[in-house]
């Protein structure tokens, strides 16, 4: 069993949080202090040349203690560490120099500014470097000190001129790294920080420097010897020292994998203790989905045959649900690889059984997408089972027969739900807080939403009587390696394959050069009966982002492009019910063209759609860009997908032709996973799910380590 000890201490040491007190004395010039006793807990304030000042603006940058300023890592590296002679200086245009001040000087330009000048020699040459609006440099700059000087060259003031560089003062034992008087902003890898107004990173490798001869002694490592032999890392606080003082970039790579290390750890062990105490709670018994006749009869009218993965998904589920313990399973399938087909079955087996499923959507589109999804198949089966919709607009009826209950958000704010709950649905479930699932799942054991108000929390629910099954469902393909960290307390089921039959949507880059045929192309399709998408990112025009608007656009497409054919509008800021209305006429063929905004990226189903144009493609996500082609291809007939670009960003063209060449939302994902990590990727940043700044998730290989350091440490306290 997992122990809570280790996971709390492993949050806790990793951070440097221990009782551990160091002595300091220092001297500076605004103030003196005698000696003082601080730990990793005190106030930044106890560091030297910190005062309240800078402590207000470390504050932006979430630093208060001592602790906050040691795990505040760099985001980059800047490489100095070529020193180069003033002479090859002036053929490579930019560097890194060592020299010694000739002359300092300050001048006034016309403008009234202030103009620093210096002549620096070494033994090839000299050359003259200028500074704006810096006059203190001249007292900074001694004449006959040695500097390290970095930057660019220019001849805007006649001769070639270092414009502006970064200097540093240094002795004549520069290269002996270990010395006191070793360079720590160039002549080396200079860490790089996220900065805030008064803050720089110069500033902060001085403040830091005063605290690396303690980092051993302020930093214990959570894993013991062992372990870190056996899985050749970094000791925590020799990774710490190397994130911010590195000797190279090798250095830096041993750090970052320890860091990562514990960040999956963390997750690791905290999934062992979830699991542990989730072993103890009780579920609603279903009987074997093999034997219930609803399903049965379902499967025999369905239009079409399971999937293989439909099929391997719902084997999975059928055995989870009939267990004592509460289900917690994720089906992450590919756009339109019929995930609500699966989670219908799984209904039917809970009514069979006697008990009531309820379906949550993040957007009334999409619930009502699925309530007419789930009445048609009923119906084609003919299969009589009370079906509730609800939404900001409707209301539940009071039914206490095992039903399907659909809704948004709104299912959060009713009275208690029917307390014979077996299985709640959530589709697109990273849209949902996680006291927002917490709530619901406490609505099917009778709690009213007021009644919770001071018992919801983020922390997993205790065990009180049954709990309901719970199947979440995404649209949005997850890498294997980033599921295992989302979803390490989760079992998963994929849905890797399209129906039977859907043809691939063929997709194609379109530059502002070909943007006039694309519109004849699809043109000549609209002639033919077939209807478009055309996306817009925003609402309405901005002063601060140049990118399309819809209401604009629509405007525009409407006089200039397609005069002679009709077009719709749809954004988010419309009432639900104007929406629904728009949806419904797109649907049966009223308009031709639907301009919109990504609201409809989910729960749209239209199988006349056969093109969608995306403008300013290169602005969305791949993971949206994915969500929006599903919506085009769901028909008998050959769909297209247009991404519209005026972008020439080598990275972006690149990010859009690999979009373009692959069909698979794994591909996809996997692609985007690796180039931009899981932040941007899945929003695991914006909606909390994830503290992850080192770990690479897209390696397979450090799960497997995360793993075994996890058994180890569990295994060692048990």
């Amino acid at each position: 069993m997992v122990s809570t000890k280790i996971v709390h201490n492993l949050q806790l040491s990793a951070l440097g949080d221990h009782p551990f007190s160091l002595r300091v004395q220092y001297n500076c010039s605004m103030q003196r202090k005698t000696v003082q006793t601080y730990s990793p807990a005190d106030p930044v304030t106890d560091i030297p040349l910190i005062g309240p000042s800078y402590a207000h603006a470390l504050e932006q940058l979430n630093i208060h203690t001592v602790k906050d300023l040691l795990y505040h890592f760099p985001f980059r590296y800047e490489d100095t560490r070529t020193i180069l002679s003033i002479e090859e200086l002036r053929t490579e245009g930019q560097g890194t120099i060592q020299g010694t001040v000739l002359s300092v000087s300050n001048t006034r330009t016309r403008n009234g500014r202030f103009l620093t000048k210096a002549l620096i020699e070494d033994g090839s040459g000299s050359i003259p470097a200028v500074w704006f609006s810096q006059p203190y440099l001249s007292k900074v700059l001694k004449r006959g000190e040695i500097f390290l000087f970095s930057g660019k060259t220019g001849e805007k003031w006649g001769p070639v001129t270092l414009m502006n560089p970064q200097y540093e003062r240094i002795s004549q034992d520069v290269f002996s790294w270990n010395s006191d008087s070793a360079p720590i902003h160039l002549g080396k890898l200079s860490p790089v920080y996220p900065e805030t107004r008064g803050i720089t990173s110069k500033w902060l490798r001085a403040r830091l420097k005063t605290l690396k001869p303690y980092i051993t002694e302020l930093i214990e490592d959570f894993l013991p010897v062992s372990v870190l032999e056996q899985e050749n890392l970094m000791d925590l606080p020799s990774a710490i020292t190397a994130l911010h003082f590195p000797k190279d970039e090798d250095d830096v790579r041993r750090a970052r994998e320890r860091l990562g290390a514990d960040e999956l750890v963390r997750i690791r062990l905290q999934t062992k203790e979830t699991l542990a105490a989730r072993a103890r709670w009780n579920a609603y018994e279903i009987k074997d989905p093999e034997q219930s006749t609803l399903i049965k009869q379902q499967l025999t009218a369905l239009p079409f045959s399971l999937t293989r993965a439909q099929t391997k998904a719902l084997e999975e589920i059928a055995e989870d649900i009939q267990k004592a313990t509460p289900m917690y399973r994720l089906l992450n399938g590919e756009v339109g690889s019929g995930k609500t087909v699966v989670s219908l079955l799984a209904a039917l087996a809970c009514i069979d059984s006697g008990y009531t499923t309820v379906i949550m959507a993040p957007t009334t589109i999409l619930a009502h997408q699925h309530y007419e999804s789930v009445t048609t198949l009923l119906k084609r089966a003919d299969i009589h089972v009370p079906v509730q919709l609800l939404t900001g607009e409707t209301s539940l009826s009071n039914i206490t027969l095992p039903q399907i209950i659909i809704g948004t958000h709104a299912l959060l704010f009713t009275t208690a739900l029917p307390n014979n709950t077996a299985l709640i649905v959530i589709d697109e479930q990273h849209r949902f807080g996680v006291v927002q699932r917490k709530k619901l799942m406490q609505l099917t054991a009778g709690k009213s939403a007021e009644a919770q108000e001071s018992t919801v929390s983020e922390e997993e629910p205790q065990p009180q009587g049954i709990l309901p099954h719970y199947l979440t469902m995404t649209a949005t393909p997850i890498p294997r390696t980033l599921t295992m960290a989302l979803y390490g307390s989760t079992s998963v089921s994929v849905l890797d394959e399209l129906p039977h039959g859907r043809i691939p949507v063929k997709t194609h880059v379109v530059s502002e050069s070909k943007r006039r045929d694309a519109y004849t192309w699809i043109g000549d399709k609209l002639e033919e009966g077939q209807q478009a998408f055309i996306i817009c990112p925003l609402v309405e025009g901005s002063d601060k982002v140049q990118a399309k608007a819809v209401t604009e656009e629509f405007e525009h497409l409407k006089t200039d492009i397609f005069p002679t054919t009709s077009l719709a509008l749809l954004h988010g800021q419309m009432k639900e019910d104007e929406k629904t209305a728009i949806l419904n006429d797109f649907k049966n063929c009223t308009y031709d063209i639907l301009v919109a905004t990504p609201v409809i990226e989910v729960g749209i189903d239209i199988p006349n759609a056969t093109m969608m144009i995306i403008e300013d493609a290169e602005r969305f996500g791949l993971a949206q860009l994915h969500q929006l082609r599903g919506r085009v291809g769901r028909g008998d007939q050959q769909a297209y997908c247009f991404l519209f670009t005026s972008s020439r960003n080598p990275d972006a063209q690149d990010r859009l032709q690999y979009f373009a060449s692959h069909q698979s939302g794994f591909d996809v994902a996997e692609y985007d996973l690796k180039r931009r990590g899981p932040g941007e990727v899945y929003g695991i940043r914006q909606s909390g799910l994830l503290d992850i700044q080192f770990a690479d998730l897209s390696d397979p290989d450090a799960f497997k380590q995360a793993q075994r350091i996890a058994d180890m440490l569990d295994n060692a306290v048990s």
